[in-house]
């Protein structure tokens, strides 16, 4: 899901024998970085110098540490605003770390540049190939549909479901987008794989011993 939607794709193009499918909901990170998906590849670029970065993470982690600021940041990006109770407030603030939060939310813009969605996906670029179902909160400000139709066209045999939802459709329709997850996962895991599978060079297993591990 969003940035962990980029992170899925990385795991997944680095490690193909291991995967049986991905699924995607609302993903991020088009052009390899964690910027809103309709800025070009060039505002990702500003948005890397250290003074802007540092600016924009602390005014975002000061979005998700203030109760009020969290409740009206998430109000804009729930289209079920109900979903957006005290419950859901106390899990978030429950994992905010003062301490660090400031230069973790910074990391979201200055960090290295992944691959970009193309490259992940692509046979021709070595991505991954495999079984692909994206789920999407069809009023999703962030990731809106249309960049549900850039992935499908990266990937014509990808399946894609709406879902009458925001950014986080996993919690907002929760029965929804479990049941389709569920069905789905049955079907690809019925039979195996009918790709060809890329290992990179560097990628190799190696024995985990606890020698290994010191």
């Amino acid at each position: 899901h969003s940035v962990g939607g980029l992170v899925c794709m990385n795991v997944a193009a680095q490690n193909q024998g291991d995967v049986a499918g991905i699924c995607l909901l609302n993903p991020a990170g088009r052009y390899g970085s964690i910027v809103p998906p309709e800025l070009t590849p060039v505002a990702g670029d500003v948005l890397r110098i250290p003074f802007v970065s540092n600016a924009v993470g602390r005014w975002l982690f000061g979005k998700v540490s203030d109760r009020e600021s969290l409740r009206a940041f998430l109000k804009d990006v729930y289209a079920d605003k109900s979903k957006v109770d005290d419950e859901l407030l106390d899990s978030v603030l429950g994992g905010v770390d003062r301490a660090i939060g400031p230069e973790l939310y910074t990391s979201l813009f200055n960090s290295e540049r992944s691959r970009r969605w193309d490259q992940l996906l692509l046979a021709e670029e070595k991505g991954y190939q495999g079984p692909i179902l994206g789920l999407w909160g069809d009023e999703d400000p962030w990731v809106q549909p249309i960049f549900a139709g850039m992935l499908q066209d990266l990937r014509p045999d990808m399946e894609l479901e709406y879902i009458d939802a925001g950014h986080f459709p996993h919690d907002e329709r929760p029965e929804e987008v479990n049941a389709k997850l569920c069905e789905w996962m049955g079907r690809v895991t019925a039979s195996p794989p009918d790709y060809t599978v890329f290992v990179p060079p560097r990628q190799q297993k190696v024995p985990l011993t606890l020698r290994s591990l010191f």
